[in-house]
């Protein structure tokens, strides 16, 4: 019996003391003894062997986790890749660490096997004096001919065969020359950073597609802030969304995750990674600033997780402040932080405790957190794909859909409520500089710049273009969106009278 693809990759869960040396005769006499038991034909066999641990100065946790371990359709192990996996887990910089990446590599690498194994390909046969004939070759030209993979993806794919072979045939008994599974120059590539330029080596295969640098064109309306478009609600919309959450059949963590992201900008993971212990600074009111608002800082180092790992300070406004800690400490919210260390404690005895303070603000009726911070114990011991990652936002952006009005926009998402906080927050701030000089305390509004920089700061954009585009976009946004959405109503109705009215053809 063949096993299916998803059969032939199995995780290791963990591997301790990586690092260690190895001792199956002599050993020193700080070694640590360990005895394995393998059955085999019925025979249980017993194996003896000894190690020294790295000390923890040298790595802090020398394990790995979730190691992928590949099959052939048959069962057996594939060793070639295997190992090819181990040299990469094993280095000192992913000791301790998730392994997202390397199991990226094992699945990618099992395409290749699988192809080969389809065609009825020999994928370590490079002899082939025509370089089409040769499996990395036959398998980059299905790629590009299915039409059913995009350029970027089959670059990676290819890339991810030509790495595993170099490696490959550097090891004893597999030597072979790497041309022959793709012709690569190196080039120096340059690039700017924060602190200075600099450069690195990369290399420049044949097999690859041009992958097209133009950005896809933004839709109207639409900002396009760090590789998402988002669209702030107009005035009626965003009155709309507000009445929808004030109604009964929305749970009162529902209004609070959705009003943190329209009243702060923060994004989903942001939100959902709220730890009780931050709700401690709302006690203090050195804290808080002159418009009424608590800041707090997100990012490495703080328990709250943000986009690109990028530290900044965001802000709560008071009254939203004490919303949030009057339902930390209710009694629905306590009920599931209890039913999180059940769970916790039963499925993962072996890691160390999360403390009071640590917990999520926000957990789901089944005890799980909605989106698990990267500084969670379990981070590292999660397959990438079972870590929750704000699904619980996305129902929410559906029930909404349900309550609403058929004049609400239908492809409405979670992360437009970003743009739309950083709409409001323009135009206070534009209301702000007008009743000043009406007042009579300066003379003039300041100046587009300093409120752009405002802007960009409560954003926390790295880049000001980025905020650049939203307050273009922001300058008569409501006009202008109502008379896009009555020329869209236009066009289907045109459409719609001309092929669809009584008697037309069908």
């Amino acid at each position: 019996m063949e096993l299916s693809k998803s059969q032939r990759i199995t995780f290791i869960r963990r591997t301790a003391n990586v690092s260690a040396d190895l001792y199956f005769d002599r050993a020193p006499l700080n070694a640590l003894t360990h005895i394995v038991s393998h059955k085999f034909n019925g025979q249980e066999k017993k194996y003896t062997y000894s190690y020294t641990p790295v000390e923890s100065r040298v790595a802090h946790d020398d394990s790995i986790y979730n190691f992928p371990f590949l099959l052939h359709k048959n069962g057996q192990p594939w060793k070639e890749a295997n190992m090819y996996l181990w040299n990469i887990a094993s280095g000192f910089k992913k000791l301790g660490s998730e392994t997202d990446d390397i199991q990226s590599t094992a699945t990618q690498l099992l395409d290749y096997l699988i192809f080969c194994e389809d065609k009825g390909i020999d994928y370590l046969d490079f002899s082939a004096r025509r370089a089409v004939n040769r499996p990395s070759y036959k398998y980059f030209n299905w790629l590009v001919e299915s039409g059913r993979v995009a350029a970027g993806s089959v670059n990676i794919k290819t890339g991810k065969v030509y790495y595993f072979f170099e490696w490959l045939f550097k090891q004893h008994g597999y030597e072979n020359d790497i041309d022959r599974v793709d012709l690569a120059e190196d080039y120096n590539h340059f690039f700017d950073t924060s602190t200075g330029s600099g450069s690195v080596t990369r290399k420049k295969r044949s097999q690859r597609v041009p992958v097209s640098k133009e950005a896809a064109p933004i839709s109207f309306g639409k900002v396009r802030d760090e590789g998402e478009d988002l669209r702030p609600l107009t005035t009626g919309e965003r009155q709309e969304l507000v009445s929808i959450l004030k109604q009964r059949e929305f749970n009162v963590d529902e209004r609070l995750i959705a009003q943190l992201s329209l009243y702060t900008g923060i994004r989903k993971q942001t939100v959902l990674t709220i730890r009780m212990r931050h709700l401690e600074l709302f006690r203090q009111e050195a804290l808080i600033e002159k418009d009424g608002t608590y800041l707090i800082t997100a990012g490495p180092g703080t328990g709250i997780d943000t986009k690109f790992d990028r530290k900044y300070k965001f802000y709560i406004p008071a009254n939203l402040a004490d919303e949030l800690r009057v339902y930390a400490h209710s009694k629905v919210a306590k009920k599931r932080r209890q039913k999180f260390q059940e769970n916790y404690s039963k499925e993962h005895p072996d890691l160390e405790p999360i403390s009071e303070d640590d917990m999520y603000v926000f957990i789901s009726e089944r005890g799980n957190c909605h989106y698990m911070a990267k500084n969670d114990p379990r981070y590292k011991v999660t397959r990438k794909d079972a870590r929750p990652k704000g699904k619980r936002t996305d129902v929410l952006c559906r029930k909404i859909e349900k309550y609403a009005s058929t004049n609400f926009p239908k492809d409405f998402v979670f992360h437009w409520l970003r743009a739309t906080f950083a709409l409001r927050y323009y135009d206070n701030l534009i209301m702000i500089e007008q009743a000043k000089v009406e007042a009579g305390i300066q003379e003039r509004p300041r100046r587009f710049d300093m409120i752009l920089r405002d802007v960009m700061r409560r954003l926390c954009h790295k880049d000001i273009t980025v905020t650049q585009s939203y307050l273009n976009l922001f300058e008569n946004f409501d006009e202008r969106q109502e008379a896009q959405n009555a020329f869209e109503d236009y066009i289907f109705r045109d459409f719609d009278d001309e092929f669809f009215k009584d008697g037309a053809e069908q």
